[in-house]
C-alpha cells in the first residue's frame, strides 16, 4: 500500500490543495473555493475538506476565517514558516528512523561550514554584536544552564542570518534544531561545554576579522568537536568532511 492510499482521506486532499497552491493556481492573496464548491469538484464530504483547509492554515499556507464574509484566503509565506514545517518533518524523519544521526550530522556540517564562510564576508556590525552576546560566559567546573545551552544554538543560527541567504537559513536552523535536540538529553562533563564555548570565541573572533578561510575552518573544526563529545583536536588538523569553499 502507498503512503497516499493509506493515508486520510482529509491530509490526501491538503497534499492536493498544497500543490496547486504552490503550482500558481491560487497565488497569494486569491481566495480558494468555498467549502461546498471544493467539497463539490472534489467529490468528498465537507468535513474532510474543513480538516484538510485546517491543515493547510497550520502550515501558515492560507488564513481562514468565518462567518457569512469568510472564506480561505492563499498568504504570502514567510521563510520562517518554511522552516517551521520542514523541522517537524525532519523531526518526524529522525523519530522513525527515516534517516541516521550520522545523515544528519553531515548535512550540518555541510550547510553550517559554508554559512561560517559567508558570514565573514556578508556579516553586519549588529550581527556581529548579536553573535559575540550569544557566547554566554560559564566559569570553570560549572555546568551550563538549559538557558544557557540554548544560547549556545542561538550563535549558530546567528551564522547562518548573517549571511544574508534566507535559502541557506531555510535548510541549517531545522537540520540543527534537530540534531540540538537528539543530543540534549545526553549527559555531557563540564569540560565538553567549556570547549564548546571556547569554539565559538575562535569562530566569531574569525568572523569578526572578515576571514573567510578560518571561519569555515573553525567551524569545521567546532563540529569535529561535537561529533568526538568535546575532545579537542589541535589547530590546523580537521576532521570530518572536506571543503572545497
Amino acid at each position: 500500500m502507498s503512503k497516499e492510499s493509506s493515508s486520510p482521506r482529509y491530509l490526501i486532499l491538503a497534499r492536493r490543495l498544497r500543490a496547486e497552491i504552490l503550482a500558481g493556481r491560487y497565488p497569494v492573496g486569491s481566495r480558494l473555493p468555498g467549502e461546498l464548491e471544493l467539497a463539490r469538484d472534489l467529490e468528498v464530504g465537507r468535513a474532510s475538506i474543513r480538516e484538510a483547509l485546517r491543515v493547510l492554515a497550520a502550515q501558515g499556507l492560507i488564513q481562514t476565517t468565518r462567518g457569512t464574509a469568510g472564506g480561505s484566503t492563499v498568504r504570502r509565506v514567510d521563510h520562517r514558516d518554511v522552516i517551521r514545517m520542514l523541522g517537524e518533518d525532519m523531526e518526524t524523519l529522525a523519530a522513525l528512523q527515516g534517516c541516521s544521526v550520522q545523515e544528519m550530522e553531515e548535512v550540518e556540517e555541510l550547510l553550517e561550514v559554508s554559512a561560517a564562510w559567508l558570514a565573514a564576508s556578508r556579516r553586519t556590525p549588529v550581527q556581529l554584536a548579536k553573535l559575540w552576546s550569544h557566547i554566554p560566559t560559564i566559569e570553570p567546573g560549572q555546568t551550563p544552564t538549559p538557558a544557557q545551552i540554548d544560547t549556545n544554538l542561538a550563535f549558530h543560527y546567528d551564522i547562518v542570518e548573517a549571511t544574508g541567504n534566507r535559502m541557506l537559513h531555510l535548510f541549517a536552523e531545522p537540520v540543527s534544531i534537530v540534531i540540538h535536540n537528539h543530543f540534549r538529553s545526553r549527559e555531557r562533563d563540564v569540560t565538553y561545554y567549556q570547549q564548546v564555548l571556547e569554539d565559538h570565541r575562535h569562530i566569531a573572533a574569525a568572523i569578526q576579522a572578515r576571514d573567510a578561510e578560518g571561519a569555515r575552518d573553525e567551524m569545521q573544526r567546532h563540529l569535529s568537536h561535537l561529533r568526538s563529545g568535546g575532545k579537542s583536536s589541535p589547530r590546523g588538523s580537521l576532521g570530518g568532511l572536506s571543503f572545497g569553499l
